[in-house]
This record gives structure tokens, sequence and C-alpha cells, in this order.
């Protein structure tokens, strides 16, 4: 199976990491900052849908359809959370699953487990062995963990394009 054209991968939070991989291959990282010192609280899950449907409008303007994006995001748990960072992820995946059905764009989720297993070969790996393994992979040098999390994710998605 083909890999999507254009594979928008997530860690979402308010220091929010994305990576974007075209046809397979990496293309960057980042983090996109959510906050705003005196912003509503509703203002970070705007400005998520925002910076999305502005990537989707982007893609749509270089000939990608909407069938060959892909938008892939880590799900936390919530075991030994509190309330407020309970409600504050949930926020931000109903806003990923808003934006990607009123686009009609295809969106995957995947357990941290499962993203550290991909990126490190454990799934108990912790932050630091993230970041290095992604680090050392795409020669990035100086990363942070939303970055390196966000490209993990993007890696794990890509898993189920990989020829046998």
């Amino acid at each position: 199976m083909m890999p999507p054209a254009l594979l928008i991968a997530i860690d979402p939070a308010l220091r929010c990491g994305l990576a974007t991989f075209r046809d397979g291959a990496f293309v960057q990282a980042h983090v996109w900052d959510l906050a705003k010192a005196d912003a509503r609280p509703g203002y970070r899950y705007r400005r998520l849908r925002d910076l999305l449907a502005g990537l989707f409008a982007s893609a749509i303007a270089k000939g990608i359809e909407t069938r060959g994006i892909l938008v892939a995001y880590e799900r936390a748990t919530f075991r030994g959370s509190s309330i407020e960072a309970a409600i504050s992820k949930g926020g931000y995946y109903a806003t990923i699953l808003s934006v990607c059905e009123d686009h009609r764009v295809r969106v995957e989720s995947y357990a941290p487990s499962t993203v550290k297993k991909t990126a490190t070969g454990s799934g108990r790996a912790d932050k630091d062995a993230v970041i290095r393994a992604v680090s050392e992979r795409f020669g990035l040098g100086d990363i942070d963990d939303n970055t390196a999390d966000a490209i993990a994710v993007g890696l794990t998605a890509l898993r189920n394009y990989a020829p046998n």
C-alpha cells in the first residue's frame, strides 16, 4: 500500500509537536505554541483548528487531494491525570477529529507505548530515549520532546505502509 501523499503527525499539547511527511519521507518538524498569555480557555483549541485547516488548505493548493492526507496523533492515557489535564487533552482530540471530519481527512491515533516502541524498540522508553532515537535517525541535533514525539507518531503511522 502506498503511504499518504501528506502525513501530518501531531503530539497534542499546549506546545504541540508537529511533523510532516510527504509520500513517506520526513519533511520537517516543529512546535506550534497554542498558548497566549491573556487568552480565554477556548483559544488553544481554536488556534489548533485554524492551524490544521491552514495546513489542509495549503496541501489542497499544492494539488494534494484530501483523501491523500492522513493526520496521526498520540493519544494519552488518562490514568493518573488531573481532571484539568484530561479535559485539556480531550479538547485537543475533539478539535483534531472535528477539523479532520470537516475536511474529510483520515485520522488515526496511537498509544504512547506503541509510539515509543516504534521510535526506540521499547514501549517503556523515556522521553530522552525517544528524543535521542529520532534525532539520530534524521540527524536533527537538539530537538524538544514535543517535536520528537510528533516525528515518532509519524513513523508509527508509516509502519502500516512499509513493504513486507
